[in-house]
């Protein structure tokens, strides 16, 4: 997927919505197959904190968990180019010493905390005061249980509130019914379409693009931390 904005941004950067659930903590085994136990041990610094997710600075020692989603093709391909690519974690992890605004999706409940996706926030200008958002949930077993808009949630909320930017868009492909359904419930509006922006499968897909403004947003936790204006 493609953004006129930003040329191939949403091409690589588009990401499906698949919704997760809170599952248990443990230790990682990194090279495991797609679907399988990826747990979590060691400290993580969870910056942005909800409910049932939190948002962590990504690292590079997730490069191998990267390269495990990436390569499953019921994930990548609606994400746009990591479909056709060979993702191997040396590469992930060159693609990560340059990624700012970067956060691992950690699911958390009484047992513990695990890894879900990623979200980002990419070709950042500060001068216009917008971006890209990019997600991506990676654990299969984390899908349809309605996590992904608080992940996206808190991750608008430091876009808008921490790094003050104005407007964010993000790409999504026509046929993605459900992130375009929870994009909207979060907040986003569809404001372009480009037709035939992917093949796949000898089928021509449209993209869509959507914003949403800081004035739109209704988020408050970093709001609440500094009291009332």
């Amino acid at each position: 997927m493609s953004t006129p904005v930003e040329g191939d941004a949403l091409e690589h950067r588009g990401c499906v919505l698949q919704q997760p659930a809170p599952a248990a903590g443990g230790t990682p085994q990194f090279g495991c197959e797609p679907g399988s136990d990826w747990r979590q041990s060691m400290s993580m610094i969870k910056k942005l904190i909800g409910t049932r997710i939190s948002l962590a600075p990504m690292t590079s020692e997730y490069a191998d968990l990267l390269a495990t989603w990436f390569n499953d093709l019921e994930v990548a391909i609606p994400t746009g180019d990591e479909a056709w690519q060979t993702i191997t974690p040396d590469g992930m992890r060159e693609r990560l010493a340059s990624s700012q605004h970067d956060f691992l999706i950690v699911a958390h409940d009484e047992a513990g905390d695990t890894p879900i996706g990623r979200c980002l926030l990419f070709a950042v200008n500060h001068i216009d005061r917008t971006a890209m958002l990019g997600i991506c949930l990676g654990d299969k077993r984390h899908w349809n249980r309605g996590l992904g808009g608080e992940a996206i949630e808190l991750l608008l909320d430091y876009a808008f509130n921490l790094l003050n930017l104005n407007s964010v868009m993000l790409g999504v492909f026509a046929f993605n019914a459900r992130a375009i359904s929870c994009y909207r419930r979060v907040g986003f509006r569809e404001i372009g379409h480009r037709r035939q922006a992917r093949l796949i499968a000898g089928k021509y897909h449209d993209a869509i693009l959507m914003d949403l403004l800081a004035e739109d947003f209704t988020g408050h936790r970093i709001r609440d931390l500094v009291g009332p204006a």
